[in-house]
């Protein structure tokens, strides 16, 4: 898997102009390395390409999370969490490559 362009432990010391520039980093890192997330984002914003605002990052729609294995390429899952599925619908899955974040 290709590795985040920051630590994560440097998350939690970001001022508001160094957290808005990660927040960046991260959705074109997510844009480049989410299959799913990637297409999303050349289907939903195909003028935008992969340059984002703070304010215009794409937002996958939560169903996908029913629908599709959103993880990066290469990640292993570590565990996969779900919905509690109470209305009898399909559940929601979120894969986490790493537990420790």
């Amino acid at each position: 898997m290709q590795a985040l362009p920051f630590t994560i432990d440097s998350l939690w010391n970001l001022s508001s102009e160094q957290f808005q520039a990660t927040a960046l980093q991260l959705a074109a890192w997510q844009s480049q390395h989410v299959p799913t997330y990637k297409k999303w984002v050349q289907l939903s914003s195909p003028e935008k390409s992969m340059d984002f605002a703070i304010t215009g990052i794409p937002f996958l729609p939560i169903h996908f999370f029913k629908t599709h294995q959103v993880l990066a390429e290469g990640a292993a899952i570590e565990q996969a969490f779900q919905s509690s599925g109470t209305t009898g619908d399909v559940v929601s899955k979120h894969f986490v490559a790493d537990l420790s974040i």
